[in-house]
């Protein structure tokens, strides 16, 4: 699948479905590839007739890392990265999109509705927020960095698999069953594809420099949906609470026993949240 130009070091992208249907792009979280959208979820939404867009942020997976493996910022911010996204659209020939983003992608979603809102047909928001700050976000993402540097370096490959599985683990929802073989495949896959990992430090300075826009939220007048899991030991319940608040008409979608993480047992839940969303849309096609 192709980049965002000629040059290898454009951002990498990949397409399912119709391209005649309705485009739908989806953005990850930090440090996470385009294949933490997985295929049979992709697939629900191809079924809902939607023409899927899915791509690796800089600093992951195939797109470039921005900087050598010691740097911890290399100067970007999230809106940033919002116009990587506006340049897969460009890639495609595509005016506008349907985008759903979770996590950090969910915050890149917010950038590109406020700095392009005729680019974005409707936002679905995955347990996201409107700064990094600790009213939205927990210790456990603010200390995340300071944590890692105090924790011995992996020397093996298994030590590596072991820590990114504590990590997924983290965002479970306390007192469920964590899917550790699930997580652990779509660990292994993503080393294969991309064994580096520095990009995530890079990743997380650019939303700390972000700092805070929720004053900005007003602007969004698309179709919007969040979805929050009620044990989500990363990112607050507030601060989906906060982004209901200042957008006009989102839906707010509230998830019992689910953490930072898009249940399997949910998913058709979600592709009827992502279609109706955009189904809300009466703008332009």
């Amino acid at each position: 699948m192709p980049h965002t130009t000629a040059d290898p070091a454009g951002i990498y992208y990949e397409t399912r479905g119709d391209p005649s249907a309705r485009p739908l792009v989806l953005i990850e979280g930090t440090g996470a590839q385009l294949i933490g959208w997985r295929d049979d979820f992709v697939d629900l939404l191809v079924d809902r007739g939607f023409f899927v867009i899915r791509l690796d942020n800089r600093d992951v997976g195939l797109s470039p890392m921005t900087a050598a493996p010691d740097v911890a910022d290399a100067g970007y911010s999230l809106a940033d990265m919002a116009d990587d996204v506006f340049a897969v659209l460009d890639a495609l020939g595509l005016a506008s999109a349907h985008v759903v983003g979770q996590s950090m992608g969910g915050a890149i979603a917010q950038h590109m509705a406020i700095a392009r809102p005729d680019r974005v047909k409707s936002l679905v928001l995955f347990y996201t927020a409107p700064a990094v700050d600790p009213q939205f976000v927990t210790d456990a993402v603010l200390s995340a960095q300071s944590d890692a540097d105090a924790r011995p370096a992996p020397t093996t490959l298994d030590e590596v698999i072991a820590q990114l599985l504590e990590r997924a683990r983290s965002g479970s929802a306390p007192g469920s069953v964590f899917d550790e073989a699930g997580a652990r495949d779509l660990i292994v896959r993503s080393l294969e594809r991309s064994p580096r990992l520095d990009g995530v430090t890079r990743q997380a300075a650019a939303m700390f420099r972000s700092g805070d826009w929720r004053e900005a939220l007003g602007a969004i007048a698309v179709p919007t949906a969040i979805i929050h899991g009620r044990d989500d030991a990363l990112v607050r319940i507030d601060a989906s609470f906060e982004l209901a608040r200042r957008i006009a008409d989102a839906e707010l979608h509230l998830y019992p026993h689910m953490g930072h993480e898009i249940l399997r047992d949910r998913w058709v839940d979600f592709a009827n949240v992502i279609d109706g969303t955009a189904g809300r849309y009466t703008g332009p096609s």
